[in-house]
């Protein structure tokens, strides 16, 4: 069986998961998404933590409801919406997308001791489905000193995003 993919981007379903999960970052957290066994799972890491330090997860039959699910469960426990993020971290924000032949890229750029991450977002008409690939600059050796723009020369140079810029 092939995994599903999250709703296409643009969609109304997709447009309510990047707002959950852009209102979860102000709120401390980056967010996991995936399909596992028979079903959608969402997990909260904390900012600034070190290793996979999970503060919660949930389930759902689709992306977007494992995502309520979480959104509903943070606004009503207190031991994670007390979490608050560090507003020089939420000022210094920046996701950089770019946008392949076959997918989509998200660069964001590691702030203090946290790591930089790639969230590779593939195409559905070329046959994919995400999410096949985060990476963060502590799981692959690509470089970070020459910013956005190196990190990117070293995602044109992996197999799942060869195709050239649009």
């Amino acid at each position: 069986m092939t995994k599903p993919a999250l709703p296409p981007l643009g969609s109304a379903e997709r447009d309510e998961i990047e707002t959950i999960y852009d209102r979860l970052f102000d709120g401390g957290y980056d967010v996991r998404i995936d399909y596992f066994e028979s079903g959608w799972v969402t997990a909260l890491h904390r900012h600034g933590l070190p290793g996979s330090s999970i503060s919660a997860r949930e389930r759902g039959a689709t992306a977007l409801e494992a995502v309520r699910a979480m959104w509903e469960r943070y606004q009503q426990d207190p031991a994670l919406n007390r979490v608050r993020a560090d507003p020089a971290l939420q000022a210094r924000r920046s996701d950089s997308y770019f946008f392949l032949d076959n997918g989509t890229v998200m660069i964001r750029r590691g702030i203090g001791d946290s790591p930089w991450l790639i969230r590779w977002i593939p195409d559905q008409k070329a046959g994919l489905v995400w999410p096949p690939a985060t990476i963060t600059s502590r799981e692959a050796d690509f470089p970070t000193d020459d910013g956005v723009a190196g990190v990117l020369r070293w995602v044109l140079r992996q197999p799942w995003a060869e195709k050239s810029a649009a």
